[in-house]
């Protein structure tokens, strides 16, 4: 679904922080980016959407080029992107965020993904959506902001830290609502996290990035425990 070929990029022509990824998303996936801070993990996410100054490599989606393709147009080919924090509009209520994330489909078809993302978003009841969104919490918040990608079902999804912040009881919430809606959306994951025990147990492949370079792949199912991957995930070395 998504194959990056010797992706090089940063913020400033001749310093990259990405120094050659190759990668596959394969269909259905949910592919974990473990790095050590600095390793390049949002650069690379920054990447596929076109947010870096600097580039070099082929991003070919759903079997079509990136290479000549601005921001707005990969995201309007099925991307949906999470940025790390969770961003709303703090002055809109939570209904208006919603509507503002879905302004390119009719109302019809906005009620109808509505009331399929109410099943998973408890802040979606209607004691709820006339709550501006700067009274909310932060979990409501990331939430929030996760339902306003969703409101565009996407096919693949990118999240950019998704548990940053978070209480564990907000991170569990997050979690157990993103498992629910790619089960009944099918949407692919690319996940970039620094949480290792929640990437392992809701990934089925990790990827391990360090100085800009993916290092080595693995299996979830071959990885027992959270030791397993720290012996990666904290000593990588190119």
């Amino acid at each position: 679904m998504l194959e990056l070929t010797n992706i090089q990029g940063g913020y400033r022509n001749g310093l990259p922080i990405l120094n050659g990824i190759n990668l596959t998303v394969n269909e259905g996936d949910t592919l974990a980016v473990l790095g050590q801070n600095g390793s390049g993990k949002s650069t690379l996410a920054k990447a596929i959407v076109n947010l870096l100054p600097y580039i070099e490599g082929e991003i070919i989606f759903c079997g079509k080029s990136f290479t000549n393709i601005n921001t707005r147009e990969r995201i309007n080919s099925g991307i949906g992107y999470f940025i790390q924090g969770g961003q709303t509009f703090p002055h809109l209520t939570i209904t208006e965020n919603l509507q503002l994330a879905a302004h390119q489909i009719n109302r019809t078809e906005f009620n109808s993904r509505f009331l399929e993302l109410r099943n998973h978003f408890l802040l979606l009841q209607n004691d709820r959506l006339t709550m501006e969104s700067s009274f909310l919490s932060g979990g409501e918040k990331h939430l929030l902001a996760f339902a306003m990608i969703m409101i565009n079902k996407p096919k693949f999804l990118i999240l950019d830290e998704p548990s940053a912040g978070l209480s564990p009881a907000n991170v569990e919430l997050m979690y157990q609502t993103i498992a629910a809606i790619k089960q009944t959306s099918k949407t692919t994951v690319l996940l970039i996290e620094q949480n290792v025990e929640k990437a392992i147990f809701y990934s089925n492949r990790v990827a391990l990035l360090s100085n800009g370079l993916i290092i080595k792949e693995l299996d979830t199912n071959t990885v027992n425990t959270t030791e397993q991957i720290n012996d990666f995930y904290f000593k990588l070395e190119v």
